[in-house]
This record gives C-alpha cells, sequence and structure tokens, in this order.
C-alpha cells in the first residue's frame, strides 16, 4: 500500500529532523556547562597542598596570598613570600595530581551525559518505528484471506 510506504518516509524525514534538533539542543547545553570552581591552598613545599571547601575562605586569604589559575577552573592559593624554587619544584605535581585528574573526570563525565542523550535521541525513532510496524501487522490482521 502507498500510505504505508508514505508513513515509513515520514518517519525517515522526521527522524532525520528529531536527531539533528536533538542532538543539536544536546551539544549546545553540553558546551556551556562550566565546572565548579576548586579552590587549593599550599601553605608551604613540604606541607603540600589542601582544598578550600568555601570560596569565602579563599576570599579571606587574598590579602596575604597570590592566586594561580589553572586549568578546568582550578585556583591555587600560595603565601606572597613563596619562594620561585618552591613554586617550580610542587608546580608539576599539583598540575599531575589535580589540575589533570579533574580534567580527565570532566572529560569522562562529559562523555558519560553525551552518552546518555545519544540512547534517548536514537530511542525515540525506533520506539515511533516499532509502533508504526506494529500497526501495520494488526491492520493486516483484519484483512480477508486473498
Amino acid at each position: 500500500m502507498r500510505v504505508w510506504r508514505g508513513l515509513f518516509r515520514l518517519w525517515v524525514v522526521a527522524t532525520c529532523l528529531w536527531v539533528l534538533v536533538a542532538g543539536t539542543m544536546t551539544w549546545v547545553d553540553e558546551r556551556g556547562i562550566t565546572p565548579a570552581e576548586q579552590w587549593w591552598v599550599l601553605p608551604s613545599a613540604e606541607r603540600g597542598v589542601y582544598r578550600l571547601e568555601l570560596a569565602s575562605d579563599a576570599q579571606a586569604l587574598r590579602a596575604t596570598h597570590d592566586r594561580i589559575d589553572y586549568a578546568h577552573n582550578i585556583h591555587l592559593i600560595v603565601p606572597k613570600e613563596t619562594p620561585q624554587e618552591d613554586m617550580r619544584r610542587y608546580s608539576p605535581t599539583f598540575v599531575r595530581d589535580v589540575v589533570e585528574a579533574r580534567g580527565q573526570f570532566l572529560a569522562d563525565e562529559r562523555w558519560d551525559r553525551l552518552r546518555r542523550s545519544a540512547s534517548f535521541i536514537l530511542a525515540a525513532p525506533v520506539v515511533v518505528l516499532g509502533l508504526g510496524l506494529a500497526s501495520r501487522w494488526v491492520v493486516a490482521g483484519f484483512r480477508r484471506p486473498a
């Protein structure tokens, strides 16, 4: 029947539009997500860093400390009198242990969200196709045998 062929073509066009629009909206939403700030303090190179839970604690230290910004919205607060030698010695460790680890975590989290979105985007047309095929099967059951 021509009706079924027309409905199938309508499904193909609607699926293409759905994937295009929903995929674009998901991608735009994903690009707009900014990770929350993380504040770390380096009292001295010997003691290592610790994380501040509140940004207000970081604001209180701004008068006596310098702020170093890293990728992924990470900030390191160091005393103004910290020797450059200590900073050079400790910086690669901080980048490896904190900044790169957070970058990997954020990337994994982003791909998980995209996978879930993609499965939803692709599942909707498959369900509609299944309903269409099921309705065709039901209608064929009411036909008179030839």
